[in-house]
């Protein structure tokens, strides 16, 4: 799993690179469904023609953007429990 992530990001720096944007402006999920739709296309390809529709799937992913959110940082963090109810720190 953390493979097939790291290579979904290593697309996304790439097509950035081509573009000539910032990695962090490349949608993530645009990406990945790039990525999949091409998964199944790109077997049956000549080593020429899979070049070509490889630099021009790069091209598409650079131009799909995440949108303009000011002031918004997402750190990691641990999201509290999503019950009411106290959690019990005593066994039974």
């Amino acid at each position: 799993m953390r493979n097939s992530i790291n290579a979904i990001r290593t697309t996304a720096l790439g097509s950035a690179w081509i573009c000539g944007t910032r990695p962090r402006e490349v949608s993530f999920v645009s990406c990945c469904q790039f990525v999949l739709a091409a998964w199944d296309v790109i077997d049956t390809m000549t080593a020429a023609a899979r070049r070509a529709y490889c630099v021009s799937r790069l091209e598409q992913i650079g131009k799909c953007l995440v949108g303009k959110r000011p002031g918004r940082f997402e750190p990691r963090v641990r999201k509290k429990r999503g019950s009411n109810y106290n959690l019990m720190m005593q066994p039974r």
